[in-house]
């Protein structure tokens, strides 16, 4: 590269490939047994600012301030699909894979996140349109049913994927989030990263369960008690460092939780 990096992401079957996005306007792929650089892509016109691969390990994506999503494969040099923005203009800052690998979400500068059919050209699957600030971090959850969202005022919302409709606003850090986690192997545990030196951990399952009760109380009931002795159930722990702000947190797969922070 030529410029700095400002994404990174492995493979995640073999782990044995590394991509690179940067500055520069390129990505390449690294071989992490020999660090050799094995391919350079490009398309992107501006720089790149993330980049993820798909749970297959032979795909992955890519966005820019250039406003467009890539889709490639790793054998290939130049992408397979290309989503422009429809009616929106600037920077993509995020995409994320859901777990089946045939959709994908990207958050878009307008502070909303559009959800692709990989599979279908120009495929605008939906769009989900909550936040007030710029998205930080996506996360699927491993069933693929719910995806998690913060952005840079601290707040999170939990979406209900199919539907279209926000299961929960968790707002309880004072800074930017700057990663997400589900448990990998329940998903019933999220995670939240922000760089006001904290983790919180959050009872997924807790909150679907508050939010379809919400829904039959709606229908059966205007006032209902049941979601109220289990509300404060849902706020698990709160992790404080003295004074490091988290920049990336992630699950094993023996369900340790690593954290990075500076």
């Amino acid at each position: 590269h030529t410029g700095s990096i400002l994404a990174l992401a492995f493979e995640p079957n073999k782990q044995i490939y590394l991509l690179s996005g940067s500055q520069d306007c390129t990505i390449r792929l690294w071989h992490l047994s020999t660090w050799s650089c094995l391919v350079v892509y490009k398309m992107h016109f501006q720089c790149i600012l993330d980049v993820t691969f798909a749970s297959n390990g032979h795909m992955f994506a890519s966005c820019s301030i250039d406003g467009l999503v890539c889709l490639w494969t790793i054998d290939k040099i130049s992408p397979f699909r290309i989503y422009p923005e429809y009616g929106h203009s600037g920077p993509i800052n995020l995409v994320e894979f859901h777990p089946n690998a045939n959709y994908l979400a990207s958050a878009h500068c307008d502070h909303t996140i559009h959800l692709w059919n990989i599979h279908h050209e120009n495929s605008l699957v939906r769009i989900f349109n909550g936040h007030r600030h710029q998205i930080s971090s996506l996360r699927f959850s491993p069933n693929g049913h719910f995806l998690a969202s913060g952005c840079w005022n601290g707040e999170i919302i939990l979406w209900d994927i199919q539907n279209n409709l926000q299961i929960a606003h968790l707002s309880l850090h004072k800074q930017a989030i700057s990663s997400i986690e589900f448990n990998p192997l329940t998903g019933t545990l999220l995670l939240v990263a922000s760089i006001d030196s904290s983790i919180s951990l959050w009872n997924c399952f807790m909150i679907t369960k508050l939010y379809d009760e919400k829904l039959a109380d709606s229908i059966n009931s205007p006032s209902s008690s049941s979601s109220s002795s289990s509300s404060n159930k849902i706020l698990l722990n709160l992790f404080k460092t003295k004074n490091t702000s988290l920049f990336h947190i992630r699950f094993s797969k023996e369900n340790v939780l690593y954290a990075i922070g500076l």
